[in-house]
């Protein structure tokens, strides 16, 4: 597990997805399987996902959307939170990419 803070060469962000279908866990466990996602939450409230993301700073938000969630389908809408200060976050070595 690394600090996120000592990853000085990334930023998270969270999601929050609202999807076209019930398939609530189905499309959390493909969301979860694309690259730069650490997690996904089945929720309730206004989203039925939130998932968290962790992108280097030379791979925009604006790549992640076109080049990663882009190959879903079902996502009615997303809101986009990017995280300026977090506390206590461990990231598993195995979600740094290189």
């Amino acid at each position: 597990m690394v600090e996120l803070e000592a990853l000085t060469d990334y930023s998270m962000i969270q999601i929050g997805i609202k999807l076209n279908t019930m398939d609530l866990v189905g499309k959390g466990e493909e969301i979860s399987k694309l690259p730069s996602i650490l997690n996904v939450l089945v929720v309730t409230g206004r989203f039925d996902l939130m998932a968290t993301v962790l992108l280097r700073k030379d791979h925009k938000i604006s790549d992640f959307y076109m080049k990663e969630m882009n190959k879903i389908d079902g996502i009615q809408g997303v809101e986009t939170f990017v995280v300026y200060k977090e506390f206590n976050t461990k990231i598993p070595c195995s979600g740094i990419r290189e």
